[in-house]
């Protein structure tokens, strides 16, 4: 038989079991904590890059369209010249009015921005210099003088490359009579032009001094004697006549071909293969503007013969779309994961008090029942010893 003393330390020996259980209670509120913020650590991952992919898509496409746009451009230039070669063919001769007139009709600063002037080359041999002067002269002028192009050297007894004709955005000191043959680079070109029978920019060479002023780029389209024959580089040079040729500034001309998008996308242009200064042709930031370390994008172009890099990067207005709607999601799931841990620590607390409560009572109701018996006892002992 069980004194009281010996109820109350049996009571007393639950107490380390419960502590234990209490320890064991808080991994599960843990548990939860952790997942729920790994889960919207990983949700935030997946919104940002999306967000990432999203941007770099909506890049390539301007990036794309603008490219595009260029293309289109100078497709339109070229055929503005080869409308001058169609000019051409369809008149048994034209004089300087005549030009001038065609020139005008094309309305160059308004439909072709960034064109300088529209000119004609004629290929004339040495011994035909007279002939070319007497067709070129007007009323009360004097006979044109053939000159080489300004810090060249003539060539003498090759055919020179005489500009002819000039219209357009010039200065009234037009350079009728000069040899642009003298010229490595404008003669490259005319020469690539004249061979291939396709339109061809030229290409400043080093030490030129297009390098150390604003030089336009030069387009030239071949001119050739109607009907010839133009299969191969023998036929097209025996039926050469000259080139129709433009002046085309690039920041003009990459301007206008921007547009809006200018404040989307930043635009750095190059001729040839190398992304120097020297080679920098338009900056959508202006002049003289700072190189960057490197671009967000390069792309090369071929037109009219010529190869360009081209430099990409953001523009101030480029849409960011931003991290707010990832932090906001993965953010909220935090929390919501805090709260959600939260309560299950609240009602395990709930549950472990309720738990206590009960074992102590029961702890109660067993010691209240135990001296019952041990009353009962005690009072039936004393009935037998001592009789009712």
């Amino acid at each position: 038989m069980k004194s009281d003393s010996e109820f109350s330390s049996a009571a007393t020996v639950a107490a380390p079991g419960k502590s234990s259980g209490e320890r064991a209670g808080w991994l599960l509120p843990v548990a939860v904590l952790i997942a729920g913020w790994a889960l919207s650590g990983w949700i935030y991952f997946l919104l940002q890059r999306d967000n990432v992919r999203r941007q770099e898509e909506f890049f390539s496409e301007r990036v794309a369209e603008a490219q595009a746009a260029i293309r289109v451009r100078m497709t339109a230039y070229e055929d503005a010249l080869r409308g001058g070669t169609s000019f051409f063919a369809a008149s048994k001769s034209i004089d300087r009015e005549e030009w001038r007139v065609y020139a005008a009709s094309l309305q160059l600063s308004v439909r072709y921005p960034g064109i300088n002037g529209l000119g004609v080359i004629f290929a004339v041999p040495p011994d035909r210099i007279a002939e070319w002067q007497t067709r070129v002269r007007m009323p009360g002028e004097l006979d044109r003088v053939v000159t080489p192009f300004p810090d060249t050297a003539d060539r003498p007894g090759e055919t020179k490359f005489l500009i002819t004709y000039l219209e357009g955005n010039v200065t009234e000191s037009l350079p009728i009579g000069r040899d642009i043959g003298t010229e490595p680079s404008r003669r490259w070109a005319a020469e690539q032009a004249r061979d291939t029978g396709e339109p061809h920019l030229h290409f400043r060479r080093e030490g030129s001094r297009d390098l150390q002023r604003r030089s336009g780029l030069l387009l030239y389209v071949p001119l050739y004697v109607n009907n010839a024959k133009l299969a191969t580089v023998a036929e097209r040079r025996a039926a050469h006549l000259g080139w129709i040729y433009a002046q085309v500034y690039p920041d003009i001309f990459l301007d206008g071909v921007l547009g809006p998008m200018g404040a989307t996308l930043r635009l750095s242009f190059f001729e040839g293969s190398e992304l120097s200064r020297e080679r920098l042709l338009y900056s959508s930031i202006g002049p003289s503007p700072e190189m960057p370390a490197a671009f967000e994008r390069v792309t090369q172009m071929r037109m009219a013969g010529q190869v360009f890099q081209l430099g990409w990067e953001r523009g101030p207005r480029f849409p960011s779309g931003g991290r707010l709607p990832a932090v906001w999601a993965g953010g909220s799931l935090a929390v919501a994961t805090l709260l959600l841990a939260g309560l299950v620590t609240s009602l395990q607390s709930v549950g472990r008090r309720a738990n206590a409560i009960a074992i102590e009572r029961t702890e109660q109701l067993a010691a209240s029942e135990a001296r019952m018996r041990l009353n009962a006892v005690a009072q039936f002992v004393g009935d037998q010893l001592f009789g009712p």
